[in-house]
C-alpha cells in the first residue's frame, strides 16, 4: 500500500523541487489512480497529495485557484440570489401591456447587419495573417503583430464606445460614421502596400474603430426591440453572427485559393459599406415604427 492505494494501481511520483533536497526536507508526492479504478466506490481519477507549502510548484497555484473560482461564484449566486431581469422589465413596461410581435422589420435588418458585421471582421481576424504574409511581403512576426494590434485596439475601442454610448442617443449615426471610416481604412490597406510600421498603425486604428461600434450596435438592438422583448430580440439578431461564421471561412478561404490576398481586405471593406447602409435603413425603419405606435 502506498498513501492508502494498493500497489496494483498506477502511481505517478512528482518531485516539485527547486533546490537540492537535504535529509529531512519535505517534497511533493502525487499518487494518481487510473481511470478504470475505484476508490470508495467512486470511479475516475484520484489525486493524493502530500506536500510542503514551500515546495508547491508555481504553475499549480493559479490552476488550483482558478478551479475553485467557479464553485465559489456559484455558491455566492445561490446565497445572495440573482435579480430577476424579466420581472424588472415587465414592471417597467407595465403588467397590462399587450404582447407584441418580436420579429419586426428593424430586427430583420439588424440580423442582416450582424451577418455583415461578422463577415467584415472574420476576414481580417481569421485570414489577416496569411493575407499579409502572401500579399504584402510581411514576415510571420510582423503579420501577427499587426493582427494583435488590431484585436487589442478593438478591446480598447469597446471601452471608449461604452463611454460614447452613454453620452449620445444617436447610436445609429455613431455606428455608421465609425464603419464608414473603418471601410476607408481597410480599403486603403487593400489597395496600397504600406510599410510594415504604418501597416501596424493602420490596423490598430481599424481595430479601435471596430470596437467603438459594439456598444452603439447593442443599443440599436435595445431601441429596436419591442417592450419587454429585449432578450428575444438579442437572440434573434445574434443569429447573424452564426450565419456570418458559416459563410466567412468558405468565402475568404476561396479568395485565398484564388491567390488574391488583397481581396481579403477589399471584401471586408465592401461588407463594412453594406453595414453603413443597413444602419441608416434600420434607423429610418425604427423611427417609422415609433411614429406609427404614437
Amino acid at each position: 500500500m502506498l498513501c492508502g492505494l494498493s500497489l496494483a494501481l498506477s502511481v505517478t511520483l512528482t518531485l516539485a523541487l527547486r533546490a537540492p533536497v537535504a535529509a529531512g526536507e519535505n517534497v511533493t508526492l502525487m499518487a494518481q489512480e487510473a481511470l478504470a479504478a475505484n476508490v470508495l466506490e467512486l470511479a475516475g481519477q484520484v489525486f493524493v497529495w502530500a506536500k510542503s507549502a514551500a515546495f508547491v510548484p508555481f504553475t499549480a497555484i493559479p490552476l488550483m485557484v482558478s478551479g475553485a473560482a467557479g464553485p465559489l461564484v456559484a455558491v455566492l449566486l445561490l446565497a445572495i440570489g440573482v435579480p430577476d431581469a424579466h420581472n424588472a422589465g415587465r414592471k417597467a413596461a407595465g403588467a397590462g401591456a399587450a404582447q407584441q410581435a418580436v420579429i419586426t422589420p428593424a430586427l430583420v435588418l439588424l440580423t442582416i447587419f450582424f451577418t455583415l458585421l461578422s463577415l467584415s471582421s472574420a476576414g481580417i481576424g481569421n485570414f489577416g495573417v496569411v493575407a499579409l504574409m502572401s500579399g504584402y511581403a510581411a514576415t510571420y512576426s510582423t503579420a501577427n503583430l499587426a493582427l494583435t494590434a488590431y484585436l487589442g485596439a478593438s478591446a480598447v475601442g469597446v471601452l471608449a464606445g461604452g463611454f460614447l454610448a452613454d453620452h449620445t442617443r444617436r447610436h445609429g449615426q455613431v455606428a455608421a460614421a465609425c464603419f464608414a471610416a473603418n471601410a476607408a481604412i481597410v480599403l486603403m490597406i487593400a489597395l496600397i502596400n504600406l510599410p510594415h510600421l504604418l501597416l501596424t498603425a493602420t490596423m490598430t486604428l481599424a481595430g479601435f474603430l471596430g470596437g467603438v461600434i459594439a456598444p452603439s450596435r447593442d443599443m440599436m438592438v435595445r431601441n429596436a426591440a419591442p417592450p419587454g422583448a429585449a432578450g428575444r430580440a438579442f437572440g434573434i439578431v445574434s443569429t447573424g453572427f452564426n450565419v456570418g461564421g458559416i459563410i466567412s471561412p468558405l468565402l475568404f478561404g476561396w479568395i485565398m485559393d484564388q491567390n488574391q490576398p488583397h481581396l481579403v481586405f477589399g471584401a471586408s471593406a465592401v461588407f463594412m459599406v453594406g453595414t453603413v447602409l443597413l444602419v441608416l435603413a434600420t434607423e429610418r425603419t425604427g423611427h417609422g415604427n415609433k411614429s406609427s405606435l404614437r
